[in-house]
């Protein structure tokens, strides 16, 4: 019986490894970047100079227009508009949880709990502790596993949040899932069907709405962590913002891909 679960265990792990590395092989600065490398790499033979020529000047192209956000400081525009902001907290009633999805951490003991969380993460929390103490009665969860650390994310939430005077009795930690799609499982065997406050970046909330409503849940969407508008001048900010929104894309893609096939 263990050793199945074993091997359960080390296939999904399998699975998940593999779509990270797809992920970022489908990256918009990694397609760049690996134009660019080959094509300066090919240049150096003699035969190969002119498709080294293309490769490179493909990839600085592609890295231009990624740097002046076209197309994707739009579509990011676009997905962070499908649901507004909760301005005030105050007005809602009858939500027990407010649930804090994870945006990524480093469990680096030198530096302080404010800085373990990557800057996702960091919105995410303030977000949900910025709910928490508007609307009486209501509770945290915390969710997100240890993906590439020994230290699930939702420690680290729970631990900032201690920090900053969260009693322990309002919050609940959801350590074991690594994906959005996992979240949503494991925080329905904690909410049922009752109606909760999402917090979640902007760009991720309607893939998030998506995975929770899928599965007969009542989320009410608190998306932060605002990406757009940007600056048109050129810059490494938006090489990330277009990063980010691939990922988005191909997360929604693949959910709407298993909604549809029931599986």
């Amino acid at each position: 019986m263990g050793n199945s679960s074993g091997v359960a265990h080390a296939g999904r792990r399998s699975v998940f490894v593999l779509g990270k590395t797809i992920e970022w092989l489908l990256k918009p600065s990694t397609v760049a970047m690996l134009l660019l490398t080959a094509g300066c790499i090919v240049q150096w033979f003699e035969r190969n100079r002119r498709t080294g020529r293309i490769l490179t000047s493909t990839g600085a192209v592609i890295l231009l227009l990624l740097g002046f956000g076209i197309p994707c400081n739009e579509i990011a525009r676009v997905l962070e508009s499908r649901y507004q902001a909760v301005l005030s907290p105050s007005r809602i009633t009858g939500t027990p949880w407010i649930v804090v999805l994870g945006g990524g951490h480093r469990s680096v003991s030198a530096l302080p709990l404010s800085s373990r969380p990557n800057t996702a993460a960091l919105y995410r929390q303030v977000e949900g502790l910025r709910l928490l103490h508007a609307i009486a009665g209501s509770r945290l969860l915390l969710s997100g596993g240890a993906v590439f650390d020994s230290v699930s994310e939702a420690r680290i939430a729970h631990d900032l949040a201690s920090s900053l005077g969260v009693r322990d009795d309002a919050m609940k930690m959801e350590e074991r899932a690594r994906t959005t799609a996992e979240e949503a499982d494991a925080i329905r065997r904690t909410v049922a069907d009752e109606p909760f406050l999402l917090v979640t970046s902007a760009l991720h909330m309607p893939r998030a709405m998506l995975l929770f409503q899928s599965r007969g849940m009542h989320p009410i969407p608190a998306p932060t962590d605002y990406r757009t508008p940007l600056s048109p001048a050129p810059s490494a900010y938006n090489v990330d913002v277009a990063d980010a929104t691939m990922h988005e894309l191909l997360g929604l893609a693949w959910a709407w891909l298993r909604r549809n096939s029931g599986s």
